[in-house]
């Protein structure tokens, strides 16, 4: 049971790096607003929105299964 939550806590911290790397990405291009059409603006905005919430829900998960992981090595 151990070993499938260390993995599962593996997946889960690759799948929120990832997702930290696209939002990053998505930050980028928002720096450079002014060279962006109100259009692609608002778009970037929601990708960034949808983004940040992707990134919250993996790191929570994230930590819910190393508290489960704790909480099985005591």
């Amino acid at each position: 049971r151990l070993k499938k939550l260390q993995k599962q806590l593996d997946q889960k911290e690759e799948q929120l790096s990832n997702a930290k790397k696209h939002l990053s990405g998505i930050e980028a291009q928002l720096a450079d607003a002014g060279n962006l059409t109100p259009a692609d603006l608002e778009k970037l905005s929601k990708e960034h929105s949808a983004a940040t919430d992707t990134a919250s829900t993996v790191g929570a998960e994230c930590d819910e299964l190393l508290e489960e992981i704790i909480n099985l090595e005591e």
